[in-house]
């Protein structure tokens, strides 16, 4: 029997990131409900379903980051 594997992908709709199979053709995001398909992936490194998890709670992280305002008054 075969582990699953999955790819990083990223939701076109509301940008955040997730996994998807390597033998699925497309899911739902669990974020907004929108299609991912295979041509959203984000990687072409296969996760096992632990190693998934850790890639996409750091890469959605980055992305949090990046979309929090700055700070520019110095304080």
């Amino acid at each position: 029997m075969s582990k699953l594997k999955y790819f990083l992908a990223k939701c076109p709709r509301c940008n955040k990131f997730t996994g998807i199979r390597t033998s699925g053709r497309s899911r739902e995001c669990p974020y907004c409900g929108a299609r991912i398909s295979q041509r959203d992936r984000a990687s072409s490194t296969a996760y096992d379903g632990v190693g998934l998890a850790d890639v996409v709670k750091a890469a959605n992280e980055l992305l949090d980051e990046k979309e929090e305002p700055r700070d520019t008054n110095g304080d």
